[in-house]
């Protein structure tokens, strides 16, 4: 995903590759180096967009390679976890 994609491009891709976009549902998409990320998230009355950008490292776990099939479907993770992405 071209990572200067805006909330626009982003839900179309999203519905394009799943059957819409869920409430209470969060869609994470990073860049290859793991350095950038922006989370898309449907609160239930509407959707916001979050960017992560860091200069020095990368985010944990992002830099691994992903199954494309998993990639694909989607991923779960836990509260923790997203907490941890959004807060920093």
């Amino acid at each position: 995903m071209d990572m200067r994609s805006g909330s626009n491009k982003l839900i179309a891709h999203i519905i394009k590759h799943h059957q819409g976009i869920k409430p209470h549902c969060a869609y994470l998409f990073y860049n290859k180096t793991g350095t950038r990320l922006k989370v898309l998230v449907h609160d239930g009355l509407g959707i916001w967009l979050c960017t992560r950008q860091l200069d020095d490292s990368k985010f944990h776990g992002l830099g691994k390679q992903l199954n494309l099939a998993s990639a694909q479907t989607g991923l779960t993770i836990n509260q923790e976890q997203f907490n941890a992405l959004i807060n920093g």
